[in-house]
This record gives C-alpha cells, sequence and structure tokens, in this order.
C-alpha cells in the first residue's frame, strides 16, 4: 500500500484523523487550469468619394480565463476620416474609445489572494479534484472552514479565486487629426494636435485570507489626460524641418 501518512482529506475517527495513502497527482497543478476561451465580433464600414473616405468600426472581444472564475470583455469603436476640402487643404481624423472589464483578475505579488502562491509550494499529494469539490465547504453553524491541504499559510486555489475578487473597469479614449496646407506638389504643410484619455477603476474585495484575516477592500481611482504635442512640418521633396510649439 505504500507509505500511510495522516492528510487533510483523510477520515476522522473519534477526533483523531487516520493515516491515508500518500499518492501521488501527477497532474494536480494542471488540474487547477481550464481551458482559456476568447470570441472576437467585428463590424466594419466604409464609404468612399471623389473627396472624402470614411471608415468606422466596432467590435468586440469576450475572453474565459485559463485561470477558475477570471474573464474579460473589451469594446472598441474606430472611427477615421480623409477629407479633400480643395484642391491645396485637406484634413484627416482618427479617433478611438477602448473599455475593458472584468469581474474577477488575478492578483499579482505574493500575497494569499494570489492562488498562484500555493501552487509553488505544495507536492504532488495534494488531490486538486477535492480542493475543486469543497472550496466552499462550511461548517453548522454555516461558516466557512477553509478547505485546503494547509491551514496555515495557504488557501484554497478555487476559494480565492471565488471569494478574493480583483475586478476592473478602464476606459480609455485617443485620437489625433491633422490639416494639410499643399501649395505645390513639392511642399506640404502640416498642423497636428491629439490627445490621449483614459481613466481606470480597481475594485480588490476579500472575505478572508491568512494575510488578511479581517477581510480587506481597496479601490484604486486612476485618470489621466495627455494632451499631444503640436507640430508644425514643413514638407519638401528632399527636406523635413519640424518645429516644436509646445502647450
Amino acid at each position: 500500500m505504500g507509505l500511510l501518512i495522516p492528510q487533510f482529506n483523510s477520515p476522522v475517527v473519534n477526533g483523531v484523523r487516520q493515516a491515508t495513502p500518500w499518492n501521488s497527482h501527477k497532474n494536480n497543478v494542471k488540474e487547477f487550469f481550464q481551458t482559456g476561451f476568447s470570441q472576437n465580433h467585428n463590424l466594419s464600414l466604409l464609404s468612399k468619394s471623389d473627396r472624402s473616405s470614411t471608415r468606422a468600426s466596432i467590435s468586440f472581444r469576450d475572453q474565459r480565463g485559463t485561470v477558475p472564475n477570471t474573464d474579460q470583455k473589451k469594446y472598441t469603436a474606430q472611427l477615421n476620416n480623409d477629407y479633400k476640402i480643395s484642391d491645396k487643404v485637406s484634413y484627416d481624423i482618427m479617433a478611438n474609445f477602448t473599455r475593458t472589464e472584468s469581474n474577477n483578475l488575478v492578483t499579482q505579488g505574493y500575497d494569499s489572494a494570489n492562488p498562484m502562491n500555493g501552487l509553488i509550494w505544495f507536492g504532488r499529494q495534494v488531490d486538486m479534484q477535492d480542493l475543486k469539490k469543497n472550496w466552499d465547504q462550511r461548517d453548522a453553524q454555516g461558516n466557512y472552514t477553509y478547505y485546503n491541504w494547509n491551514s496555515a499559510y495557504h488557501m484554497n486555489p478555487f476559494y480565492t479565486m471565488h471569494e478574493s475578487r480583483n475586478a476592473l473597469k478602464m476606459n480609455r479614449i485617443f485620437g489625433k487629426t491633422s490639416l494639410f496646407y499643399q501649395p505645390f506638389d513639392f511642399l506640404r504643410f502640416e498642423g497636428r494636435v491629439g490627445l490621449d484619455y483614459y481613466n481606470t477603476h480597481m475594485f480588490e474585495t476579500t472575505y478572508y485570507n491568512y494575510d488578511n484575516k479581517d477581510g480587506k477592500f481597496n479601490e484604486i481611482k486612476i485618470v489621466i489626460l495627455i494632451l499631444m504635442q503640436i507640430l508644425s512640418q514643413i514638407s519638401t521633396s528632399n527636406l523635413v524641418i519640424l518645429v516644436y510649439r509646445g502647450l
């Protein structure tokens, strides 16, 4: 029968955990992960005339992570337009909007909220299917038992991914527009301006782990606006001169 050792999932008789075979589960790390899934949907429209060219597109991407209970959705809208006002004057514009959101991303760092920490420390004797089956086990009072192979330093990774959530919402808008003046075939002037704006909202919630025994809530909000440099550009057939004007 091999080595017999009392283990976390061994039966308890008269308050004493019984010895059971010390078996190897050679795929236990692999069994934590799942097959990821991704789907993409795109719709584009194009319109052209003698003086104008316009393209608009929208897209949606839905992903399920390889780590249990993780996901990410991304929405994108884009508009591009080139327009010839006259034989010598024209402009172009590009605008892009992206929204990224997730109900749960894997927490990074050496923390109990990161399920990878427990995977680093455990051995092949741990039955991952047993952890998955019993991650939400509760006692007679309805409290979590925190069922795991180690009850001192590490959390059940399935419990972690359901009760230590790391949500994200991020919006980004960026674009630029240029105005061109071309008095001759060999000479063109360009003025350009653009911006890049995004706001990020992250919300972390932990019900309980060994680093945060009273639970934890953490909210982070970031807003950044970048006005891109305004440039005057003079282009000739064999010379380019850039003049920085700063904002």
